[in-house]
Formats: C-alpha cells, structure tokens, sequence
C-alpha cells in the first residue's frame, strides 16, 4: 500500500 500517499500528493498539488 502507497498508491494513496501519492493520490493525497496530487490532490495537495492540485488544489494548490
């Protein structure tokens, strides 16, 4: 399991 620390990374970087 770590696919969903890098979906929390995406959306952290796509909201900006």
């Amino acid at each position: 399991m770590g696919w969903s620390c890098i979906i929390l990374f995406l959306v952290a970087t796509a909201t900006g």
